[in-house]
């Protein structure tokens, strides 16, 4: 049998406005932000909008990883700032198979419930 594994009780890490300063990356110079968080996309999404608007709005892949939200509903706190902070951004595209597909005229809190927490897919 093998030994139950536990999780780490605490970790470091550094903020993104910490990291682009360690760069050199000066406010508007972010093109792209890759997150892939692991289930913690729901509360990092939306701290991140003061950056991500010092940066012009740039491309984020967000990967979402719904399995790990336990508890979460669609019309919840959480939900409901990442929908927030998703209004921020023109164009919203989620991937079918190997292609992106814009998203159009949908409410991002539609999008939240739908989609991301039901894997849905999307009226277009």
């Amino acid at each position: 049998m093998l030994p139950r594994l536990q999780p780490p009780s605490a970790c470091s890490c550094d903020t993104l406005e910490s990291v682009l300063s360690q760069h050199g990356v000066l406010p508007g110079e972010l093109a792209m932000l890759k997150l892939d968080v692991e289930g913690a996309e729901l509360r990092l999404f939306p701290a991140l909008i003061p950056t991500l608007e010092q940066h012009a709005w740039p491309f984020v892949h967000l990967s979402t990883h719904p399995a790990f939200w336990q508890n979460v509903q669609p019309d919840g706190p959480e939900t409901t700032a990442l929908a927030k902070a998703m209004r921020q951004y023109r164009f919203i595209y989620h991937i079918e198979g190997d292609t992106a597909v814009r998203v159009q005229h949908i409410e991002p809190a539609r999008i939240v419930g739908d989609y991301v927490l039901g894997n849905q897919p999307l009226d277009f």
